[in-house]
């Protein structure tokens, strides 16, 4: 800032910018004086004395629409002046004195005067009085004016009066107690005027009806009126140095609090700053959350080190912190107390700085860790004492936040998320979704994330048979393999089915091979489970408008034919846990060995990936439990689903296929507290959890050829009757050479109409936008003629490698797919396959062999690591004929799945 001019006065009382800004200031002193101000130069432009001894003036000049300038003398004489300072026209309040408050000019040049001694005048544009009120007590603030000329009153003994635009009275509004000393004002549609008693309570009142919406009581005197924002946001300060923003429905959004007393109304800027006055002499500035990332780095620290600077505080975007700070009817906050989420991963490690600040919640909330890699507590000696890293188990070791392990970092990274006790020093949010949620770590990814199909079902059967004893409701599967049979054959899908069938709400990655189609992995392909996929959100939490679907992350269908994933969520840029020691980095967790550059502190560690979106989902799920403790993973898996919020372009069409974003992002608030679900509403719909598990579908597999593959006509079509088939078709399109290039996915609804809902070159799966298609002259395998003929396009917009939402896109809510189809299930089992053009698995499924790991690691570029070792994909997603191997038989293979599955007892 820089000085211009300076100009002396008796005494500045009143100071506003004049009608033309290049022109003038305005100034009205105490000693009877009005100033017009040239800007640049602090040049006096004229100066208005009125003849009259109309007595000081108190308060501010205000301009109308028309350029008038209207000054109110303590002594009730209202000048209304042209721009040349001239007098227009005057009027005199003959009773009502003193007048300390700003005149009020509607569109239509009505003036409406206050007087401290209960007098109300409303002034025609020519000075003619309009009407007069009388109140019952004193006016000690401004009141309200809408846009339809209703006046909004308030008075020293509670009462607000409105008034109708002819001056009678429409309705009052009395609280049981307190007195107003602050202005009335009007909400950002109208519908609602907010008031409040000086005595801590704030009421929002309808403007119709004159009927009390809410209230919201805080902790000090209110000397200050509440404040509404361009969003609708209310902001209200208090004598305690507390200040809050409150949405229209009067749950807090924001609170920050340890200043001095707030008496003062705050300052608020339309691109969202706001400048609040605390105490005397101090000053406080808050601001909207960036809409770029301006190049900071992801973690700075400040002096306290459970607090630090976040740029992705992503409890933000997806609207945790609302709740966190939201309290259900027995007063305790949605922080996820008494869910416990089981991790089942790589383990967990706690560094001692972590260990030491966060010690207390370590004991209350880390449950333990159940070791299925390193099955035998390792014994040592320390003082000629012998002691062992945990207790141990028939089969594993149990270990607590002192001995658990972590070696490859990812396992740490993911229970973080769910609930890290580090806090935004900007926003004051926990980096944590369900901060105050129970973790049990289950331990079967080794030091470099991996684990074979048998540790890993293991682990997950000790989830389910532990259920109870921790009160396990969620389970978090960060991790992915191979889709190489029916979802129904893989006995990891049936090991997550029996965790669902538990009770146990099972939340998978969709996986890190994306874009094409049908690269969801296992267990994401199963169709009762919630699969998660990831959305990037930029580093701008709360700011929607940058946000892409990575191109990393996978979609579907399910070459079973379902349409997953199921949501998405955050997860690019998140931070969480994991060890990097700086003196030794061969101490470090593996991930961070392989990418430091990707570790922010000794502590946390910046990854990309659908199981960071996972966990997210994960700690969301948390909150929906602790509010709603009796939900059934059916219902949670709708609710998370039917809250969610698509990406739609300006006419509500899809940006993305449901293949790609499935119901849209997930939106806590509304999953959590939402009030428009049906109560019998559920998830899977048409699925039968029961039969499926019945049916051990390898029991009737007959590999004719011997070659290892699962294939369609080795199947008994009768175990196939007893399994579901999603609602998707695939059908070939052909060139005018008649080769394949590319693959049709479609349904059929209730009266036989079919939908294209996508399209995917063969060559690489990646999604092709409706034009591509018209223009291609590709006809179906299935059938004669073009491939739109008796078909409708609900395919939404290409997805070659992320949309931006600058051009008019937004994530919105309340959107249901053309032609009125429901996602709510599957179909079983007619007789016939999904895909036309006939199919083949590869069948190796050795479970001692067949293994599963952490989702890949994605670079910052978009780039995926996929080891030289692993199966290469085709277009498809599927593995590749090179790289498929021959399983075991069907009678081993039967027998490891009845061992596997012994000990579980369905409900």
């Amino acid at each position: 800032m820089r000085k211009l001019f300076s100009f002396n006065m008796i005494t500045l009382d009143g100071f506003f910018e004049g009608p033309n800004q290049d022109i003038s200031w305005h100034n009205a002193d105490d000693e009877f004086n009005e100033f017009a101000i040239e800007q640049t130069s602090g040049r006096l432009v004229w100066h208005f004395r009125p003849l009259t001894n109309g007595g000081r003036f108190l308060s501010t000049p205000t301009v109308g629409a028309n350029g008038a300038i209207y000054v109110m003398s303590e002594n009730g004489w209202l000048y209304v002046l042209r721009p040349d300072g001239n007098v227009r026209w005057s009027f005199q309040a003959l009773i009502g004195s003193p007048f300390k408050l700003p005149p009020l000019v509607a569109a239509d040049g009505t003036v409406y005067i206050a007087g401290e001694n209960r007098q109300i005048f409303a002034v025609h544009d020519d000075g003619r009085l309009k009407y007069q009120f009388s109140t019952a007590s004193q006016i000690l603030a401004q009141p309200a004016l809408s846009p339809a000329q209703k006046l909004f009153v308030a008075t020293a003994d509670r009462t607000l009066d409105v008034l109708n635009p002819d001056g009678s009275l429409h309705f009052q509004f009395r609280p049981p107690t307190g007195t107003f000393r602050t202005s009335p004002i009007l909400s950002a549609n109208g519908r609602q005027v907010y008031v409040a008693v000086q005595e801590r309570t704030l009421y929002a009142v309808d403007t119709q009806t004159g009927v009390q919406r809410w209230a919201y009581t805080t902790d000090g005197e209110i000397l200050s009126g509440p404040a509404v924002d361009s969003a609708g946001y209310i902001h209200l300060g208090n004598t305690n140095g507390r200040y809050v923003i409150l949405t229209p429905e009067g749950k807090e959004l924001s609170t920050f609090s340890g200043w001095l007393s707030i008496t003062q109304p705050p300052a608020l800027a339309a691109a969202g700053d706001v400048l609040i006055n605390t105490g005397t002499s101090a000053l406080q500035r808050l601001s909207l959350l960036p809409d770029y990332w301006d190049g900071r780095p992801d973690v700075q620290p400040t002096d306290s080190k459970k607090i630090w600077r976040f740029v992705n505080p992503v409890a933000v975007d997806i609207g945790a912190d609302v709740l966190h700070r939201a309290l259900l009817p027995n007063s305790t906050p949605i922080t996820g107390r008494g869910v416990t989420v089981a991790v089942v991963d790589s383990g967990v490690y706690f560094t001692p700085e972590v260990k030491k600040e966060l010690s207390a919640q370590l004991k209350r909330q880390f449950l333990g860790q159940a070791d299925f890699v390193n099955k035998q507590c390792t014994t040592y000696i320390t003082n000629d004492k012998f002691y062992t890293s945990g207790a141990q188990y028939d089969g594993y070791c149990f270990s607590d936040a002192t001995q658990s392990r972590d070696g490859y970092g990812h396992g740490s990274h993911v229970a973080g998320i769910i609930w890290n006790n580090f806090l935004d020093y900007a926003t004051g949010v926990n980096l944590g979704i369900a901060p105050q949620a129970n973790i049990l770590s289950v331990r079967v990814l080794d030091d470099k994330g991996v684990s074979s199909y048998t540790n890993l079902i293991q682990g997950i059967q000790y989830v389910v048979q532990q259920k109870d004893t921790f009160g396990i409701r969620v389970l978090n599967l960060s991790l992915s393999a191979y889709a190489t049979t029916p979802y129904f054959v893989d006995p990891l899908n049936r090991a997550v089915e029996q965790a669902w069938a538990h009770g146990i709400v099972v939340v998978a990655a969709a996986g890190n091979m994306g874009p094409g189609a049908s690269t969801v992995t296992v267990p994401g392909n199963d169709p009762y489970v919630i699969t998660v996929g990831a959305l990037d959100s930029k580093r701008t939490p709360g700011y929607w408008a940058d946000d892409t679907l990575p191109q990393w992350s996978a979609s579907g269908p399910t070459r079973d034919g379902f349409a997953q994933p199921d949501v998405v969520a955050p997860g690019a840029q998140i931070v969480s846990y994991m060890y990097n020691d700086h003196t030794n980095m061969a101490n470090s967790a593996w991930l961070v060995q392989q990418h430091p550059d990707y570790s922010q502190t000794a502590s946390l560690f910046r990854m990309n990936g659908t199981s960071m979106a996972t966990a997210i989902t994960s700690g969301v799920i948390a909150l929906m439990l602790q509010a709603n403790p009796n939900l059934t993973p059916d219902q949670v898996k709708y609710r998370l689903m039917h809250s969610a919020r698509p990406a739609l372009s300006a006419d509500k069409s899809p940006v993305y296929s449901i293949f790609q974003q499935g119901r849209g992002r997930i939106w806590a608030p509304d999953a959590v507290l939402g009030t428009t679900f049906p109560a019998d509403a559920r998830a899977n719909v048409g699925l039968d959890i029961q039969r499926d598990l019945a049916h051990i579908c390898c029991q009737s597999w007959n590999d004719h050829d011997g070659d290892g593959l699962v294939e369609e006509g080795e199947l008994d079509p009768a175990e196939l009757a007893a399994h579901n088939q999603g609602p998707v078709r695939r059908t070939g399109l052909v060139d005018s050479n008649g080769q394949v290039v590319a693959y049709l996915y479609t349904v059929t609804d209730s009266s036989g109409r079919e939908w294209v809902m996508g399209v995917a070159r063969m060559i690489d799966g990646i999604w092709l936008d409706y034009e591509t298609l018209k223009a291609s002259g590709w006809t179906r395998t299935d059938r004669a003629g073009a491939w739109d003929t008796e078909t409708t396009w609900s395919g939404g917009w290409p997805w070659s490698g992320g949309w931006t939402w600058s051009g008019g896109w937004s994530w919105s809510g309340g959107w249901t797919w053309s032609g009125g189809w429901s996602w709510s299930g599957g179909w079983t089992w007619s007789g016939g396959w999904s895909w036309s053009d006939g199919w083949t698995w590869s069948g190796s499924l050795e479970l001692k062999a067949s293994s599963a790991s952490a989702t890949h690691w994605v670079h910052d570029n978009g780039t995926v690591d996929v080891a030289s070792s692993e199966p290469a994909l085709t277009a498809a997603g599927q593995l590749s004929d090179e790289h498929e191997t021959a399983s075991t038989s069907a009678v081993e293979r039967d027998n490891q799945l009845k061992i596997l599955f012994l000990p579980l007892v369905r409900r």
